[in-house]
């Protein structure tokens, strides 16, 4: 993988960072993921509250808060994987351990 485009992309987002804007510093890291890793089409955020709730934050795209609604719901998907509340997860809802997420209600965004 080229290195310079990332790097690019963090000089850039370092630069548009503004401390106690912490909305618009989450949205800024979301989308440099999508401009940057390959194969990534959309970015979110999950949260891990102290009360065990999880939340999405910084969405590139409308369609994450259902579908991260539904692996909260479901306990599984790229958001609830193991070890990917306390670190960055990459996943891609065709993994095998994911299939629940691809037929979760009648919502043709989680499916």
């Amino acid at each position: 993988m080229d290195v310079a485009p990332f790097l690019e992309t963090m000089q850039r987002l370092s630069k548009s960072l503004t401390p106690g804007d912490l909305d618009h510093t989450l949205s800024r890291i979301t989308q440099a993921a999508v401009e940057v890793l390959p194969s990534v089409d959309f970015a979110s955020i999950t949260v891990l509250h102290a009360d065990g709730r999880l939340e999405t934050s910084a969405p590139t795209d409308k369609l994450l808060w259902n579908l991260d609604a539904a692996q909260y719901e479901l306990r599984e998907g790229p958001c609830y994987a193991p070890g990917s509340l306390t670190h960055i997860q990459i996943g891609t809802l065709t993994m095998p351990s994911w299939v629940a997420l691809w037929t979760y209600g009648d919502n043709p965004s989680c499916g």
